[in-house]
């Protein structure tokens, strides 16, 4: 309505772009121009067309961020710069993959504009109630979960069951079941229904019960779905979501371990959970969400999870968001690579907080690109796929590929011994620490650098040095 208010405006467009290749702004031009609600202007540049734009599809969310980092290694002999990298993506909760490849292959990152996916303040609270199902005498996670979310235990009170544990030399979980505690009676009823709900949980771990399923049950009982939903604000939406990529974490950790155990995935990502992010860092791939990217440039672009539901989010599919403000953002994204961009997306992806996977479609913005500008891979520089221990689980016919045991069981299993040093495609090297069972169902644990991983050797290719 500016232009109505203000009748005498003389209107400057800005449409020569300076930044990126011919192919980057043709192809940003042509996505933007199926808005509507926009000042008409053709975007052009004067710079070479450069490469064409790498279209690049993998099976699951695993695969995208191995072969987004396979790719990122392969591109760096040539620049010799990781801060040439930007990865974006459309949500907080995305990132978990990409840090985990990152991280595997020893390359340094950083997140701008946000915290890694284990330091968000909600998977801190989450893991500090595993760790007191696990250990319910870990009275610093209790202190932090207490009331977290909210629920009407103050400070105050906290300090009086403090003294209690103090004075009687007993654990903060003992004192909750103490009776006669100098609490306000709503005070004392939600401290006894925490305590309830938390050894109720305790029991279920100590009964084997599987570690995803206490998660789950945890997310709903302690109250930080409803918190979140009831907020309804987009920083809770992407706090729930992290959350629930959280459980999918758990879930990747059961797919890969038979039998996982909550302490032994606690102690999987314990490094994760208490290394301090480094400072001084002066070269490193940058990660963010494709909105803190406004503004930014960078040689070389990534762009991961143009799937329908991920981006266009399942919110502006479900009516309740602006389809062309998140093509606003695709454009955005698009425009911040200089010289190379990369689009990935995948064909099936895990359900939130369960063991099934469906089936995604290509986001609706690839087609908006024209066939011209993108250039599809077909080579092997830019594929990885993992072979899992066992098919996941499935909510529709997706066509799985079986392991072939023949390609993936060592040749002699009976030559490993504890301390022998071994080389993992994805992790690189390590040392057998221990040899468990026997047959196909012999298991090793190996450390790679600082990281612990349990492998069931009939279906894991290792080599020896």
């Amino acid at each position: 309505d500016f232009e109505k208010d203000f009748p005498d405006t003389f209107i400057v467009k800005l449409e020569e772009n300076y930044r990126s290749s011919g192919n980057i702004i043709r192809a940003a031009s042509n996505l933007i121009s199926y808005n509507s609600v926009r000042t008409e202007k053709t975007i052009f540049t004067n710079n070479p067309d450069g490469d064409k734009i790498s279209l690049n599809v993998f099976e699951s969310e695993f695969d995208e961020a191995h072969g987004i980092i396979k790719k990122i290694k392969e591109l760096y002999k040539n620049t010799s710069s990781y801060s040439d990298f930007a990865v974006f993506y459309r949500t907080n909760s995305q990132s978990r993959y990409i840090e985990e490849a990152l991280r595997s292959h020893g390359i340094p990152y950083k997140i701008f504009g946000g915290f890694r996916f284990f330091d968000r303040a909600e998977i801190k609270d989450v893991i500090a109630y595993l760790n007191v199902i696990v250990n319910p005498l870990d009275s610093t996670s209790l202190l932090r979960i207490i009331n977290s979310p909210p629920r009407g235990i103050g400070d105050t009170s906290l300090e009086k069951l403090k003294d209690v544990s103090r004075i009687k030399g007993i654990s903060l979980f003992e004192v909750l079941n103490k009776e006669n505690l100098d609490l306000k009676k709503g005070t004392l009823s939600k401290v006894k229904e925490f305590y309830l709900m938390m050894l109720d949980l305790i029991e279920k771990n100590n009964k084997k019960i599987l570690p995803s399923s206490i998660l789950n049950d945890l997310i709903i009982r302690a109250g930080f779905k409803e918190y979140f939903q009831k907020d309804d604000s987009l920083e809770s939406l992407n706090r729930l979501e992290n959350l629930q990529e959280f459980v999918n974490s758990l879930l990747d950790y059961e797919d890969e371990n038979e039998n996982a155990t909550l302490d032994e995935y606690l102690n999987s990502i314990s490094l994760l959970t208490s290394e301090e992010e480094k400072s001084d860092l002066s070269d490193y791939v940058t990660l963010m969400t494709m909105h803190n990217s406004k503004g930014l440039e960078y040689e070389i672009v990534f762009i991961a999870g143009l799937e329908e539901g991920t981006f266009p989010h399942f919110m502006v599919i479900d009516g309740k968001g602006d389809l062309e403000e998140e093509r606003r953002l695709c454009y955005v994204a698009i425009t911040r690579a200089r010289k190379k961009l990369f689009l990935t997306h995948v064909t099936r992806k895990r359900k939130f907080g369960s063991g099934m996977y469906e089936t995604r479609e290509p986001s609706r913005f690839l087609n908006e690109i024209p066939k011209e500008l993108i250039q599809e891979n077909t080579d092997n520089s830019f594929s990885y796929r993992r072979t899992p221990l066992h098919p996941p689980l499935s909510s529709d016919s997706i066509p799985l590929v079986q392991m072939d045991k023949s390609k993936s069981t060592m040749n002699d299993k009976s030559d490993i011994y504890i301390g022998q040093k071994v080389i993992h495609k994805d992790y690189g090297k390590g040392d057998i620490l221990s040899l468990t069972g026997a047959g196909d169902n012999r298991k090793a644990k190996i450390r790679f650098g600082n990281i612990d991983k349990n492998f069931l050797l009939a279906y894991t290719k290792l080599d020896f040095l």
